[in-house]
């Protein structure tokens, strides 16, 4: 079940910047240049794999009900 981590997760979105360039849909034109061609029979090396952190946010309840 790699796909409930940081590194497995990277790797699905990249299967699915693939799946939306082989597909030719028209929101490929907003995949960013430089992104590299994937292969999922040969995945990253999870050494190589570097997902920051998500910021820390205060847990504030907003006023109201």
């Amino acid at each position: 079940n790699t796909h409930h981590n940081n590194y497995g997760s990277y790797e699905l979105a990249k299967c699915i910047i693939e799946g939306i360039k082989a597909a030719k849909l028209p929101l490929a034109k907003f995949i960013v240049d430089g992104v590299e061609a994937f292969d999922p029979s040969n995945p990253d090396p999870i050494e190589t794999v570097g997902v920051p952190a998500s910021p820390n946010a205060p847990i504030v309840k907003p006023d109201g009900n």
